[in-house]
């Protein structure tokens, strides 16, 4: 780690490997003995080009609404009953958990001031939305 310094972006899952390797060795004497500001600098653009580089080549899916409702619900011990005030009744609770309706920007709405979770994370999934729409027709 003498050369602090980097050519380019992460193009290889070898460059992958040796530049994460280096954030961990920086990170490990960061928290032994510490680093110099220079070091520190590096160990930050380190941090940058590797997330830069898992986000384009691994694409994490996004869980659906309905289950992340249903996780909020079991972490904060929510019951089905508790959300017939945003959703209008225990039918379209059920129906939404069981994945037979989509919610309304209403109810998005709703929910996400209620839960304090973003209303984009209530939202269907694109791929899901059109799927419907092929069904429907």
């Amino acid at each position: 780690m003498n050369n602090l310094l980097l050519s380019h972006t992460i193009q290889t899952p070898e460059e992958y490997d040796r530049y994460s390797r280096q954030a961990h060795a920086l990170f490990m004497k960061r928290n032994r003995v510490g680093i110099t500001p220079e070091e520190e600098a590096y160990l930050e653009l380190l941090h940058v080009v590797i997330d830069h580089y898992e986000d384009k080549t691994y694409q994490w899916p996004r869980p659906d609404p309905k289950t992340i409702l249903a996780t909020v619900m079991e972490e904060r011990g929510l019951k089905q009953k508790d959300l017939i005030p945003y959703l209008g009744a225990q039918s379209r609770v059920s129906e939404f958990l069981s994945g037979k309706i989509d919610l309304t920007a209403k109810q998005i709405a709703l929910l996400s001031k209620a839960l304090r979770i973003p209303a984009q994370l209530l939202l269907p999934r694109v791929e899901e939305a059109a799927e419907a729409d092929l069904n429907a027709a």
